[in-house]
This record gives C-alpha cells, sequence and structure tokens, in this order.
C-alpha cells in the first residue's frame, strides 16, 4: 500500500462528507449589537473604577489622617517672636535676651540683645561681649578672658554648673571699666 495514495483517499472521504458552509450574513442590525453592547460595557467599567479610585482615596484618607505635630507649651517655647531672642536671615540663633540663675548659689548671667553679658558670682563679675555658634554655644568674651557656655533652650550651663534662665530679663547694672 502507497502512503500517498491513502492519504489522497482519505483527503477525498473528508471533503465529500463534509456540510457546504453556511452563508455569512453581511450587514443588518445583528452586527453593531455586539458593538454597542461593548462600548456600554466599557462605559460601565470606565465609571466603576473612577468611583473605586475616589472611595479608596476617602477610605485611606479617613484611615489614616495627617499627622497633626502637638507640641506642648512645655516642651517647646518660640522666643522669637517674644523679643527674647533673634536670629539671622538662615534661621540661626544670634542673640539672646534673659537672665540665668544658678539656685544654689545665687551667681548669674544677664545675656542681652545687644549681644552684651554680664556674670555676677559669689566670687568675681565679669561683663562683655558674647557670640553664638550652632543655636547653642555661647562665646563670652570678657576682662576675666574667653569662655564657652551651653545654652540647651532653657538653662546655661558653665562647666558643671547649671544656671536656670528666667525669662523675665534683668537688665544687668554699667560696669565702671
Amino acid at each position: 500500500m502507497d502512503n500517498n495514495n491513502f492519504e489522497q483517499q482519505f483527503s477525498q472521504n473528508v471533503k465529500s462528507t463534509m456540510p457546504a458552509p453556511a452563508p455569512v450574513a453581511v450587514g443588518g442590525d445583528s452586527s453593531k449589537l455586539p458593538l454597542i453592547v461593548a462600548a456600554i460595557l466599557g462605559v460601565i467599567t470606565l465609571v466603576e473604577s473612577i468611583i473605586l479610585i475616589v472611595t479608596l482615596i476617602n477610605f485611606f484618607q479617613a484611615v489614616n489622617p495627617e499627622e497633626e505635630v502637638i507640641t506642648s507649651e512645655d516642651t517647646y517655647l518660640d522666643i522669637g517672636e517674644d523679643g527674647l531672642s533673634g536670629y539671622d536671615d538662615e534661621g540661626n540663633l544670634i542673640w539672646l535676651n534673659l537672665t540665668c540663675t544658678n539656685k544654689e548659689s545665687g551667681d548669674k548671667y544677664v545675656l542681652t540683645e545687644s549681644k552684651n553679658f554680664q556674670f555676677s558670682g559669689s566670687s568675681q563679675t565679669d561683663s562683655g561681649t558674647y557670640t553664638i555658634t550652632n543655636d547653642s554655644l555661647i562665646s563670652l568674651s570678657g576682662a576675666n578672658g574667653n569662655k564657652v557656655i551651653f545654652y540647651d533652650g532653657y538653662s546655661l550651663a558653665d562647666q558643671l554648673t547649671l544656671y536656670d534662665c528666667d525669662f523675665d530679663v534683668e537688665q544687668p547694672a554699667e560696669s565702671e571699666e
């Protein structure tokens, strides 16, 4: 038996037993119906997507509202507006206007807006000018030499001695030089 002959007979049998294809209807209302249904479903999907996005945005804003920064007056004192300090254009502290006292000894630092300081202690007094670096280091230049003290916003530290600052400023006494 020849393979080519068998294949030809099989092809002829298949062609003879197959029904003729049905003619395709061209035109008419039935061909526009799937397009109309697809367009309507597309619009519905678009509207549902927009509603879903708006709902999700509102949900996450309600669940995670923007965090409000709450500061109590005990932990933060905006002294720049009260006339107790001054800042340059970059926001650096440049002068202070306050009196700081050591409760144990009664020693006192008075810093003024004009960048002058006065120290009155039990054993010595000093006065001169000061400059502030990094909003916390105060360099004092006075008759007794130069000294650096630390300011944390509420108190001064001169080596191991702390001076609590009172924001009711005393005017320093004029010193005779």
